[in-house]
């Protein structure tokens, strides 16, 4: 539920469109022809794709240093240096 129709426009969880809408959120006609904006969805505003990009080279990044961690077990080298 949003507060407003602002609010709607800037926090909907919509994939990232293009959004077609009547001003304002509101119906209305002028000279027999409907009022509509255009907009791109939260989803779609660079900020958010930066985010997105970053959250997912973290979680690539922590498989990666895991994948290592746990393949370092089976190095021979590694147990010398776990054993002290």
């Amino acid at each position: 539920m949003y507060k407003d129709w602002q609010d709607y426009l800037k926090n909907n969880t919509l994939p990232k469109c293009i959004l077609c809408y009547p001003k304002s959120g509101v119906y209305s006609a002028r000279n027999g022809v409907v009022e509509v904006e255009f907009g791109i969805s939260p989803a779609g505003k660079l900020g958010r794709e930066v985010l997105t990009g970053f959250d997912i080279g973290g979680t690539i990044f922590c498989l990666g240093a895991s994948g290592v961690g746990i393949a370092a077990l089976f190095v021979p080298v590694a147990w010398p240096v776990l054993a002290g």
